[in-house]
């Protein structure tokens, strides 16, 4: 490994908890319907107590922050790059991303995801209840990091399963020109391959979590 990666000419980063702190904190909960922030939070949280994502996390922490009580919830599922599942009070939950919704058959108004924020949307039995937007800050390191490498004359790469704005947000603030946004786990690596054939280089991965091992394996040196 060694070897190989002093002919490495690329640098590809997963995004959180690489290139950010990995500890997302909710700014701002949006209910609709009967809905109030609290509890559009409460059911949010309840889903969440059985998965371990920094999403997840973060969703849960402002609930106990706001004195809300976690709600039984059981049949947890997650799917990855999409949301999660349960069942609370004998209905069915859903929290994640739009197309997580929208693949259930959830009726989404039309919302504009402008915001370079991360935002995660809660449906209870069908019906869209409203969305909680997420910032995780940059690692205080990351700047220095990328233009170190940058410097070597390595090209470097943002991978992120977040959005289109999200990901262009993180790469602006790092001076990265390309990034690859909203893609799911198992299509990383993919990535990871069509770089190495396109360039015919030698491609290092940067990554952490159980969701990078496909795309770490994948690379040259990671």
């Amino acid at each position: 490994s060694l070897e190989t990666f002093k002919d490495i000419k690329q640098v590809v980063f997963d995004k959180t908890g690489t290139l950010t702190e990995g500890h997302p904190q909710v700014i701002d909960c949006t209910p609709v319907g009967d809905l109030g922030e609290n509890e559009l939070l409460q059911w949010a949280a309840s889903v969440e107590q059985g998965t371990h994502h920094p999403l997840a996390r973060a969703i849960v922490k402002a609930a106990k922050d706001r004195d809300l009580t976690l709600l039984a919830a059981q049949d947890f599922y997650t799917e990855a790059g999409l949301g999660v599942s349960a069942r609370i009070e004998g209905k069915l939950v859903l929290l994640g991303n739009l197309a997580w919704l929208g693949g259930n058959g959830v009726v989404i108004p039309d919302l504009k995801e402008q915001s370079p924020h991360i935002f995660v949307y809660l449906a209870i039995d069908g019906l869209y209840q409203g969305a909680i937007a997420l910032e995780d800050p940059l690692r205080t390191d990351a700047l220095v990091t990328i233009k170190q490498l940058q410097n070597w004359g390595l090209k470097v790469v943002l991978l992120t399963g977040d959005r289109q704005e999200v990901g262009e947000s993180i790469a602006h603030q790092l001076n990265i020109d390309q990034v690859f946004a909203q893609v799911r786990p198992q299509e990383k690596a993919d990535i990871i391959q069509s770089l190495q054939k396109d360039s015919g280089q030698v491609v290092a991965m940067v990554g952490d979590g159980i969701n990078d091992a496909p795309v770490l394996a994948k690379a040259d040196v990671s």
